[in-house]
């Protein structure tokens, strides 16, 4: 899975770059307003005009590219899985089958293997860049202008203590959820299959 992996890295290498290329662009953007502000010449200006141009086209363009990239890199992920899960079914033989329900096991080779996909392909970037974006941010703002840092670092703090502090009841309510929709899945793959059998 060599592949997938220099994949991901180049997607959160472009994810980053994509959020510099946003505070890049809004810093501009202040900075272009404070040199009109001050009466400064319309030369000023150029510089963080074209910084705000190359960073309005670019940004979109390379988000696109990352998220074909990732949907190559799902498709990837998902053949993968499907080529092992379909190698051990033929190791372990039809007897395993045969006790199983048929629904689990369609839902564990379609619904489960394309979840894994959606979290390697976009979770896993998405979870590295959100991590080491803000880190980069925080510096540079701690550098600007320390008062504002302290402020950041308190709200982050609590953005990220909320959300641990209410974990137990989300928790115990997804799985509730998940269950439930395990089972119903099961079902409903079992009762379409059986569909033939009753119209015969």
């Amino acid at each position: 899975m060599a592949e997938v992996r220099w994949r991901i890295a180049l997607s959160v290498a472009i994810g980053l770059l994509v959020s510099g290329l946003g505070v890049g662009r809004r810093a501009s953007i202040g900075w272009a307003i404070g040199l009109m502000v001050t009466g400064r010449s319309t030369d000023s200006l150029i510089l963080p005009i074209t910084i705000v141009g190359v960073a309005t086209v670019a940004k979109p363009w390379l988000e696109y590219y990352v998220k074909d990239l990732n949907l190559i890199t799902g498709h990837l992920v998902q053949r993968k899985l499907h080529r092992q899960l379909f190698e051990h079914l033929m190791r372990i033989g039809p007897g395993y089958l045969a006790n199983q329900r048929t629904g689990e096991i369609l839902l564990s080779l379609n619904h489960g293997v394309y979840q894994l996909r959606t979290f390697t392909s976009d979770y896993v970037p998405q979870v590295i860049t959100a991590v080491v974006a803000p880190i980069a941010i925080y510096g540079l703002v701690a550098f600007l202008d320390w008062q504002t840092a302290v402020i950041y670092a308190i709200a982050a703090v609590l953005a990220v203590a909320a959300p641990s502090a209410l974990f137990p009841w989300t928790w115990r309510a997804s799985q509730r959820w998940r269950e439930a929709l395990e089972d119903f899945g099961s079902d409903l793959l079992d009762s379409i299959q059986g569909l033939p059998t009753l119209q015969e």
